[in-house]
């Protein structure tokens, strides 16, 4: 991530900036491999509204620019992943406890984070597999 404000104080330009971007991902997502879901897109902001990525874009004095690079795709059925790892990702505020529950199938108590083994279990066993899943 990157954040610019283009100057508005004595050291403002005179008139509008010229920004140029090269990037990728900003319309179609990194894949996952083997099951695993997609990772986010790229985002350019201007003003916390979308900008365009293509071309040139052009800037005034106070405007905050922000790109924001593509995630990663996942790796591997996310139902599958080791619920200690969910629970240390959920720790380090990586992934929230209703997160881990939805995308992981971990069931997690809100406020020790320790892991609902047979609610986990449970609701593993009820999620539809994935197109192209043998099970």
């Amino acid at each position: 991530t990157m954040v610019i404000k283009v100057p508005d104080d004595e050291f403002a330009p005179k008139g509008e900036v010229t920004i140029g971007i090269q990037g990728g991902r900003y319309k179609y997502p990194p894949e996952g491999l083997f099951g695993g879901k997609e990772g986010a897109r790229a985002k350019f902001l201007i003003n916390g509204e979308p900008g365009d990525p293509a071309g040139l874009t052009f800037c005034k004095p106070g405007d905050v620019i922000a790109f924001y690079s593509a995630g990663g795709g996942g790796y591997g059925d996310p139902f599958e992943r080791d619920p200690e790892l969910v629970k240390r990702d959920v720790i380090y505020g990586y992934v929230s406890v209703e997160k881990a529950q939805e995308e992981y199938g971990v069931v997690l108590d809100p406020y020790t984070y320790e892991i609902d083994y047979e609610a986990t279990a449970k609701l593993r066993s009820q999620k539809l597999p994935l197109k192209g899943d043998d099970k």
